[in-house]
């Protein structure tokens, strides 16, 4: 585990939290936290972002509280969680007023299209870089396939398809019977 400062961690959190846009903000997290500072790798982060994707709440908070945990326990916890919030929740307080007093003109409406796609473009690019690092296997591929297959073909209920596939991966990964644990250096000097 990687610790960081925490000043540090709260100056990079508020940073995501002040420009990070959109469903696209785990592209955000993933290009800052992995590629850029090297904080975390791949598939630290890939556990994280799924555990906090299934977890109520929305997945960015959950991250930054998962994250900033790992990165410098308790208190990396709430600061991330807090600087990535508050700069959000600021402009957001700022637009609202500025909205309701003066209303959306059609230049907004244009860079706000303009945005998503740019959104649009960030989540598919950071989705293929998570899924190299999470195609461990056929197996991998294959449930990766199925929840595409099923959620996005067949429509199945997305809480339906990861409740099964979750217990299908779980048992598919699960410790076998004839795994040999090595012994840790306590155990072998309680042996002697």
């Amino acid at each position: 585990m990687h610790r960081v400062r925490l000043r540090h961690l709260v100056r990079v959190f508020a940073w995501l939290g002040a420009t990070s846009v959109g469903g696209g903000r785990t592209g955000y997290f993933h290009e800052s936290l992995v590629v850029r500072h090297g904080w975390t790798d791949n598939d630290e982060f890939l556990q994280d972002l799924t555990i906090c994707q299934l977890l109520p709440g929305p997945n960015v908070s959950n991250l930054a509280v998962a994250i900033g945990y790992r990165l410098a326990g308790l208190a990396g916890s709430v600061w991330a969680w807090l600087a990535l919030l508050t700069p959000g929740a600021l402009m957001v307080l700022g637009l609202t007023l500025l909205y309701f007093r003066r209303g959306l003109d059609v230049h907004a409406a244009v860079a706000l299209r303009g945005m998503g796609a740019a959104v649009a473009a960030l989540m598919l690019v950071t989705n293929l870089r998570i899924f190299r690092g999470a195609r461990h296997g056929r197996t991998g591929i294959a449930i990766a396939v199925t929840t595409f297959v099923a959620v996005a073909i067949f429509r199945v209920n997305t809480a339906v398809v990861v409740a099964v596939l979750a217990g299908v991966g779980v048992w598919l990964h699960r410790p076998r019977a004839d795994a040999t644990i090595a012994p840790t250096p306590d155990d072998a000097s309680g042996a002697s």
